[in-house]
């Protein structure tokens, strides 16, 4: 811009010298200076005119700069919003995730305690359901006991209730066989408090079944002492036979019969648990 000032001012010198008149008489300078100006002139827009394209050609690059840099400035701001949106998207997007991990993991916590309690829960039934059962079947031993205690003691009633009458018939008979009578029911009742003893101090093996029964030869001594025991022809197995034999041993000593005529030093009984 200072340059093209300096170039006008130029020209207005130029002018004002081509119009101020010139004195020298002689007739060839005049043209000669007019020529000289014009060409002057001439160059001097020429000057003119390249510098106002070359200060046009400034001023456009200078827009286009600034437009530019506009775009840029505009295009980094984009970017920085897209960024920015993009940020936050994905702290959302983790937020989001990690509520779903905290979400699942109490789903998971729930479901492992809600198993433990059901696991819980199982148990306590089926132990409870083991106690009912364990609980049944004594119930069930213990009765069964009972029942044949009572069978047995009916069937002992029966049995006395028959040799009374069986004495009432022989005392119809006579004395002699009244007599007689009274010893084999004597006999029998000797045998039976034995037989009775040894009942209540049988200890019933666990393996023990209804209906085993044994034959027991017995020695004994003065006061009922035994001196050997041998059960024989027994059911089941070792085991009942020696829990048999332990009961003999058990009642020592053997009960002593009304009559001292009828102890006898080798007896021998029919051993069942139901009678």
């Amino acid at each position: 811009a200072v340059l093209v000032h300096v170039i006008i001012g130029a020209a207005l010198v130029v002018g004002f010298q081509h119009s101020t008149p010139i004195q020298n008489p002689v007739a060839r300078q005049p043209v000669e200076i007019v020529k000289g100006t014009a060409v002057d002139e001439s160059a001097l827009r020429q000057q003119l005119e390249k510098l106002k394209q070359q200060e046009e050609a400034k001023r456009q690059a200078e827009i286009e700069r600034q437009k530019k840099l506009e775009e840029a400035s505009k295009k980094a701001q984009e970017e920085r919003r897209k960024a920015e949106e993009a940020r936050k998207k994905a702290e959302l997007e983790a937020k989001k995730l990690a509520e779903q991990k905290a979400a699942e993991e109490r789903r998971l916590a729930e479901l492992e305690t809600k198993r433990k309690a059901e696991e819980a829960a199982r148990r306590k039934a089926e132990e409870e359901q083991r106690q009912a059962e364990e609980a049944r079947k004594k119930a069930e031993a213990e009765a069964k006991r009972k029942a044949e205690e009572e069978a047995a003691r009916k069937q002992r009633e029966a049995e006395e209730q028959r040799r009374l009458n069986e004495l009432l018939e022989s005392e119809e008979r006579g004395l002699d066989a009244a007599n007689q009578s009274q010893l084999d029911i004597l006999r029998q009742r000797y045998i039976d408090d034995i037989r009775q003893k040894v009942q209540s101090s049988w200890l019933r093996p666990s393996n023990y079944q209804a209906g085993w029964e044994c034959i027991v030869d017995v020695k004994q001594g003065p006061g009922g002492l035994v001196v050997s025991v041998v059960a024989r022809d027994c059911d089941g197995d070792e085991q009942f036979r020696n829990s048999v034999e332990n009961a003999v041993y058990r009642a020592e000593p053997l009960p002593a019969p009304e009559d001292p005529s009828l102890f006898a030093r080798d007896l021998q009984l029919k051993f069942r648990p139901e009678n």
